[in-house]
């Protein structure tokens, strides 16, 4: 038996899923026979060289027909936003990929991006009976009302629920994730997001106010971070403090372009722990925005397990329902920023940088967890149970 993977979104350098899919698989990304693409993602973040002999692309009538020119994207916009198009999308791409493979001659690991994954594999599955297992790493799907409770659309919950009563194996990103499909569809799942890739750095003990402050920031800075970076930001001047950002955009946004905050390019991830070090703080942002709450309260970020390992103080700046702060805080591991309403408040929770002993106890309790839990070892183990699970 073959191993397909199956996603809208490539194995790639370029973005935070595809470092997660390498950092948590390692070696093992070399056990499959194909990746299988069904939108036009890696056209943009292109994989990785070790397996683009292995990538095969997929497309739907979307990215077929409606992926050049202005009117047609947006045409493809207004399609995409109908269910019945979806469910066309997923079976015009199983037409396509059953002329290139045998669906019923391997075990599949799919990582859904969107609702297409979900009908693609329901169709695959009803008429293949195919072997699976999911890795959700978002919920694009899910929505969320005025008072953050979830939902799925009604012609959508069938096909989610039954896509993962379905599955062999089921790991998702988070405990919240975990909790929210025990209740709705009553599955098992295992935990797993990207470890660290480099130990627990020497412990940065040295914040004073005496010495010229500077904060952190190393990764995207897009809708789901740049709230929170901005509310960080307008901490700065009355802590007399600096923010750099290290990011591959190639300029920030008009929103950051502050006198405190400093855009200093892009860096390989080897060095991010080692640069991080240096700095009094490094900054985990989570959006605010209750538009965002199916990524703020489902999902952890590739970059937490190095924020933590960095030796400097992680200072997560989002809500206090977000999925990363209700993982941290029962650690002691990290300072949070759960008001961007209120300075005074954020400005009282960050005094812990400056206060010797709780600064230590901060950065012990953060080695612990990330000598734990958070290295390459414990999450390769979560993800190699599940493949076994799935292929025997």
């Amino acid at each position: 038996m073959k191993l397909f993977y199956l996603s809208e979104m490539s194995v790639s350098n370029q973005h935070g899923g595809g470092l997660t899919v390498q950092r948590v698989l390692q070696n093992d990304v070399n056990l499959f026979d194909r990746f299988i693409h069904i939108s036009s993602f890696a056209k943009y973040y292109p994989p990785i060289p070790a397996i683009a002999a292995k990538c095969t692309d997929v497309y739907g009538i979307a990215d077929t027909y409606f992926n050049s020119g202005r009117i047609k994207k947006r045409i493809r916009q207004v399609l995409n936003g109908y269910n019945w198009f979806s469910k066309w999308n997923a079976v015009y791409i199983v037409k396509q990929l059953v002329k290139q493979v045998n669906p019923s001659d391997a075990y599949w690991v799919i990582v859904p991006q969107s609702e297409l994954s979900v009908q693609v594999v329901s169709i695959l599955y009803k008429r293949y009976k195919i072997k699976y297992a999911v890795w959700q790493m978002d919920d694009h799907v899910v929505k969320y009302n005025e008072y953050k409770q979830p939902f799925y659309p009604t012609d959508i919950d069938a096909y989610m629920k039954a896509f993962m009563q379905e599955a062999r194996f089921r790991w998702v990103i988070s405990p919240a994730m975990q909790s929210l499909y025990k209740s709705m569809w009553g599955v098992d799942s295992s935990i797993l997001f990207g470890p660290t890739i480099q130990k627990s750095a020497t412990l940065n003990n040295a914040a004073d106010k005496n010495h010229a402050i500077r904060f952190v920031y190393f990764g995207a800075v897009t809708a789901w971070q740049l709230d929170a970076l901005i509310v960080f930001a307008s901490l700065l001047p009355a802590l007399k403090a600096e923010l750099h950002i290290y990011s591959a955009k190639d300029n920030l946004p008009e929103s950051l372009k502050l006198p405190n905050v400093i855009y200093k390019g892009s860096v390989a991830a080897h060095q991010i722990i080692d640069i991080a070090n240096a700095y009094d703080g490094i900054i985990l942002p989570i959006s605010f925005a209750p538009s965002l709450a199916n990524m703020t309260l489902l999902n952890i970020a590739t970059k937490m397990s190095e924020c933590l390992a960095s030796g400097t103080v992680t200072v997560v700046v989002g809500p206090n329902d977000a999925a990363m702060v209700q993982y941290l805080q029962p650690y002691n591991c990290a300072v949070f920023v759960t008001d961007n309403a209120n300075d005074n408040n954020a400005l009282k929770d960050l005094q812990v940088l400056w206060d010797a002993a709780k600064r230590t106890s901060v950065l012990t309790d953060a080695r612990k967890l990330v000598d734990n839990a958070l290295t390459i070892e414990p999450i390769y183990e979560t993800w190699r149970k599940g493949y076994e699970y799935l292929t025997n």
